[in-house]
């Protein structure tokens, strides 16, 4: 372990083991450099991991002197990403991610007797890292924390980054990555039968809102009440089979189809819209007409830490939420609760865990939503065309098309949620409606250079919002 490109110093800058590294909610502090656990509890929101694990980043048979070098390092890069890196500290996702790189980094110079700060000032060893199969994502996770690394200097982090020689090779490989494309956008056949069956559904499933609501208040209630005649015919229809759960399947298509609504009528991201607060939907009346906005959560904006954001919507979104309230409510009322109705913190969720038949969670969103829309997607999204091909070409015309699986002749459209994303921001720029800087704010998009790429080959896109369809974009 004695590489030149490592920063010799006799006083070597440490951090001291008596450092606060984390704090929670009061400014309390709850862990220090010297602990091998970090408590991030307080940078969180929602579901997601509390802790932070320095451990299994060594292989079998590593000596104590790289251990103890390896470990520090690990700790220290982490550290300085949360503390000297940016104004302010990082998301939770964020740490935790920059953490697993770390890790599997870690292991890798391990192996080559090297501990972690040898193995990153080695432009062979990072580049024989990122060579291997499947690596190729990872490079630009690297390549962006050897900069942040390279921004703070040597004299702060102790490591002197080869960057000038890792910048391109990295950029490079993350750009041989298998299948790298912009989402699709949905052919405008395909869009136009989705949200038409979106809103024939919503009306379908709203004409049994009652009688499922009174089912659920009576299964919380303790009782085991039969499935009526309505019901039954509405999770066929959804395509639920007759079993003990065909109520618990329901209301999660139900639940799946409304998310898909919200997303399909605001552009926000699927975590956004499986995080929406109960208190989401606010209604401002101006000059006779009822415009509408959801209200929720998003780290797009702010270096990964969550902020409030807000999505324009339609009357058909609000609808969406409104029978999404009628569920979850009945939910968190039976499990007392309280004042959830005027929730907007996410301590209860709009799309929550109903505890049908799994535990009930008022904080966390259904473990089944993805099986959920996969089903909804399988039911209801047509195959393809050669017309649906054509367009596709006219919209992005570099991708060679019939040459993808996935896309080929009498296949069925491969429909994702973040495809609606981006089949909005088309459509709605297509249509001269929407202009980019309010593309911007309605996708909370970082930059305008953002929101153009995502309405690139708008230009060839069918303009289905102005002949009279009532998507949102009219309004």
């Amino acid at each position: 372990m004695n590489n030149t490109l490592i920063a010799e110093r006799p006083d070597w800058y440490r951090v001291e083991d008596d450092t606060v590294v984390t704090r929670d909610k009061a400014g309390n502090a709850v862990s220090l450099f010297g602990d091998d656990v970090l408590d991030i509890r307080a940078y969180t929101i929602g579901p997601r991991r509390n802790y932070m694990f320095f451990r299994g980043h060594l292989p079998d048979g590593a000596s104590r002197a790289l251990s103890d070098a390896s470990t520090r390092q690990w700790k220290k890069v982490i550290y300085l990403l949360m503390h000297e890196a940016a104004d302010t500290i990082p998301a939770s996702s964020t740490l935790q991610a920059g953490s697993v790189y770390l890790k599997e980094f870690t292991f890798f110079a391990a192996e080559r007797q090297l501990t972690l700060y040898e193995g990153l000032s080695s432009v062979a060893v990072v580049l024989d890292y990122v060579a291997q199969a499947g690596m190729e994502s990872k490079a630009q996770r690297l390549h962006s924390i050897l900069v942040k690394l390279h921004r703070l200097g040597v004299e702060t982090t102790g490591l002197r980054v080869p960057l000038a020689q890792l910048h391109e090779p990295l950029l490079e490989r993350f750009g041989q990555r298998a299948g790298y494309s912009q989402y699709p956008v949905m052919p405008t056949r395909i869009y136009q039968h989705f949200l038409s069956t979106c809103e024939h559904d919503l009306g379908v499933a709203e004409g049994v809102a009652d009688a499922l609501s009174d089912h659920l208040a009576r299964v919380y209630a303790g009782e085991s009440p039969g499935v009526s005649a309505a019901l039954a015919t509405v999770a066929a229809h959804f395509g639920c089979k007759d079993s003990p759960y065909v109520v618990s399947s329901l209301v999660a298509s139900i639940n799946a189809l409304c998310q898909l609504v919200i997303l399909s009528f605001t552009g926000m991201r699927a975590k956004e819209a499986e995080d929406l607060p109960y208190d989401c939907l606010s209604e401002t009346p101006l000059d006779g007409v009822t415009h509408y906005t959801i209200e929720g959560v998003t780290t797009k904006l702010s270096g990964g830490r969550p902020r409030r954001a807000r999505w324009v919507t339609s009357p058909f979104a609000a609808r969406a939420v409104r029978l999404a309230q009628r569920l979850s409510g009945e939910t968190h009322g039976a499990h007392g609760a309280q004042g959830y109705a005027e929730s907007t913190d996410g301590s209860h969720l709009l799309f929550c865990r109903m505890g049908l038949p799994y535990g009930y969670a008022a904080n966390r969103a259904a473990s089944t939503v993805h099986n959920d829309i996969e089903a909804f997607r399988e039911r209801v999204f047509p195959t393809i065309t050669a017309e649906d091909i054509a367009e596709l070409k006219r919209v992005d015309m570099h991708p060679a098309w019939e040459g993808e699986p996935k896309y080929a002749l009498g296949q069925q459209w491969p429909s994702t949620r973040h495809q609606l994303r981006r089949t909005l921001a088309l459509y709605a720029h297509r249509s001269g409606l929407v202009t980019l800087p309010t593309l911007k704010r309605q996708l909370q998009h970082i930059t305008q250079e953002m929101s153009l790429y995502y309405a690139c080959g708008s230009a060839f896109a069918k303009g289905f919002i102005d002949t009279g369809n009532t998507h949102f974009a009219k309004e």
